[in-house]
């Protein structure tokens, strides 16, 4: 299960602690508390994954915020910095200067790592070990792609994997784990914050969000795909106009290997911030797509109502965000839902 959406799909605000809430998020967001449902109704399920930084932009999300600190585990030296550009999750991490590593530590037991990575003319060379092991190199210096490789790491265990730069320019776009000797379903979290339609469906590169999310759900069952938001905040005009064409494209993307598409509107915001008619503009959109595709589509207004109600119910953290509450009941309602009408 692939995730796309903006900073409400990988859990701004959801977090325990620190500057936006941040601290912890990636275990409070809603896609892993549709993992957490997915299990404890029978349906084995995983979140154990990264990709991007997580923004729009470098500053997006401070490197501090990269390390043990939003995903618990995941920790990218200072020289493996967020690079401007994007793939799918956010701002690809680049090493130019050293051979530090990106060290991630499984926080579940996994035999299974799949290491996504940008080749390109003129790049340099990584390696990855798995717990301190001998190093494996993987030459970035190919014609351009999107290279997903996965990676045996022989017993089942909560291993640890280091990716360290060997030499020239590399790049590093996310990973999942998962337990080959245990089949279940994996929900995968590449949330963009800040994000629009446009940052999903108009970049040709081979790595960018629109080709490495062909790519990533070309493996998928269902693709999620949660953007109203910032496109209601930020172009509020497109409603009728590039908003349907854009989305059209994403689920056209999104179905190009075979997954099935579940369309979400975003959580309600605060009036002030995005005035009413533009919210429903887009919910209005977005109903009429999904009716045109024949897909269905989870209508967090019918849900919520408003936001002024969400927040009496203590669900929201700001304006457009929800909280650790917030993100637990839709979660749970996103979980049931789709396990409600699965076949």
């Amino acid at each position: 299960m692939i995730c796309v959406g903006d900073s409400t799909t990988w859990g701004e605000g959801g977090g325990d602690s620190g500057s936006n809430m941040r601290f912890n998020a990636k275990e409070r967001c809603w896609p892993t508390i549709v993992a957490k449902s997915f299990t404890s109704s029978g349906l084995a399920a995983g979140y154990e994954n990264m990709y991007g930084n997580g923004a729009t932009t470098t500053a997006g999300i401070a490197q501090s915020n990269l390390q043990n600190y939003y995903k618990a585990g995941f920790s990218p030296s200072n020289a493996w910095a967020a690079n401007a550009a994007l793939t799918s999750g956010g701002c690809l991490f680049a090493n130019a200067t050293d051979t530090s590593a990106i060290t991630i530590v499984l926080q579940s037991p996994c035999d299974r790592f799949e290491l996504a990575d940008l080749t390109l003319p003129g790049n340099g060379i990584i390696s990855y070990s798995i717990d301190g092991g001998a190093a494996v190199q993987l030459d970035q210096n190919l014609a351009s792609s999107y290279r997903r490789t996965v990676i045996d790491l022989g017993t089942v265990a909560t291993h640890t994997i280091t990716v360290n730069r060997v030499s020239g320019t590399c790049f590093f776009a996310g990973y999942t784990a998962w337990n080959s000797t245990a089949p279940g379903f994996e929900v995968v979290n590449v949330g963009i914050g800040s994000a629009q339609t446009t940052e999903w469906t108009t970049s040709a590169t081979t790595y960018g969000p629109k080709n490495s999310l062909t790519s990533l759900a070309a493996d998928a069952d269902i693709v999620t795909i949660d953007l109203t938001i910032n496109n209601a905040f930020l172009s509020p005009t497109t409603y009728n106009t590039t908003y349907p064409t854009q989305m059209q494209t994403l689920i056209n993307n999104a179905k190009a290997g075979g997954a099935d598409v579940l369309l979400m509107t975003g959580n309600p915001s605060r009036i002030d911030i995005i005035p009413d008619a533009t919210q429903q503009n887009f919910r209005n959109a977005l109903k009429a797509i999904a009716l045109s595709n024949d897909l269905p589509m989870i209508d967090q207004w019918s849900k919520y109502t408003d936001w002024v109600t969400l927040d009496a119910a203590a669900k929201m953290y700001n304006a457009n965000h929800p909280n650790k509450l917030g993100y637990a009941d839709l979660g749970a309602f996103v979980a049931a839902t789709i396990l409600q009408f699965a076949v």
